[in-house]
């Protein structure tokens, strides 16, 4: 099931060509930018099975550093199942992403180096955290995901309506990472803005747009908050538009 939730799920793809990149490499890729840019938002930062709570296993080399530039929204393609836990999805959806897979000349190489989103909502509204945001997603469809935060919502929206505690969810996430990556909010988008796909499903788009007011809202209400609490310098000059 997990293997046909990511093929169907348009943004997971071509394999990344394998770079080799060290432990330290890694960690210093995803503390430059992130662990500076969330800071002084973290009081919006929505509830998340990290992946150490859902035992993510380390990623494997061949992960192109990125710095966040927009968010990408997506479908999984399969209809939502509550009956298997946010934490066993996210290990299957990993183990998938790192299976080996069988080349020409008896090569074998794995699919891709981790899951392939950063951040995983299932049908309750529970939030995982995927891949770095430090790194690029990966996409089977034609695009460059670079600069892209990669979210995927569980359900086939072709079928299904997203559930309202997914929508709330989704909106506090938004919420977050716009702030944490100073991202205005025409800088959200969906999949199908990008390549040939209907992700993330009819159903899923007709709530865009208050998707996305609702979102605005919510963070000019933080904006407002952070900057009625004199934030840090770097906060101030970030969120507030101070010099």
């Amino acid at each position: 099931m997990m293997g046909i939730l990511v093929l169907r799920c348009s943004l997971i793809g071509a394999v990344l060509t394998a770079v080799a990149a060290t432990s330290g490499a890694l960690e210093a890729a995803s503390l430059g930018g992130r662990a500076e840019a969330v800071r002084d938002v973290d009081a919006y930062r929505p509830s998340l099975v990290t992946r150490a709570m859902w035992q993510a296993k380390p990623p494997l080399p061949g992960m192109t550093a990125q710095v966040p530039a927009s968010i990408v929204l997506h479908h999984s393609g399969v209809r939502s199942n509550s009956g298997i836990g946010l934490e066993q999805k996210m290990r299957g959806l990993q183990s998938f992403s790192q299976r080996p897979v069988h080349r020409a000349r008896g090569r074998t190489d794995v699919s891709w180096p981790d899951v392939p989103y950063h951040f995983y909502l299932d049908s309750s509204g529970r939030i995982a955290e995927g891949r770095d945001v430090g790194f690029a997603g990966d996409t089977n469809t034609g695009y460059d995901t670079n600069g892209h935060i990669q979210v995927a919502l569980e359900g086939d929206f072709d079928t299904e309506t997203p559930k309202p505690e997914q929508m709330e969810a989704l909106r506090d996430l938004l919420v977050w990472l716009t702030l944490s990556w100073n991202l205005d909010v025409s800088r959200i988008s969906t999949h199908k803005d990008h390549a040939a796909t209907v992700c993330p499903g009819r159903n899923f788009m007709t709530l865009v747009p208050d998707l996305l007011a609702r979102v605005s809202e919510h963070r000019a209400a933080a904006v407002a908050d952070l900057c009625r609490k004199a934030p840090n310098d770097a906060a101030s000059r970030r969120v507030c538009g101070l010099k």
